[in-house]
């Protein structure tokens, strides 16, 4: 699974080249242009609501992008 390995082979000294901002808006267009059956996506949070020390868990990703209740 690419979460374990990213959480097993990242090192504190990797963060000065890490660009969570830059990385989150490629992926938010990438995200954007897929449809499903021609229905709108929901919106994207405009900055990046993730941190290197926020804990890089499937759980922890969708409760920060899930719509609220």
């Amino acid at each position: 699974m690419l979460l374990a390995d990213i959480a097993d082979r990242f090192a504190p000294s990797m963060r000065q080249h890490i660009s969570l901002d830059r990385l989150y808006d490629q992926a938010a267009r990438l995200a954007a242009a897929d449809r499903i059956d021609a229905t709108e996506p929901l919106a994207w949070p405009h900055a990046c609501p993730f941190t290197l020390d926020g804990g890089v868990t499937p759980a922890a990703l969708l409760a920060r992008l899930s719509p609220p209740a």
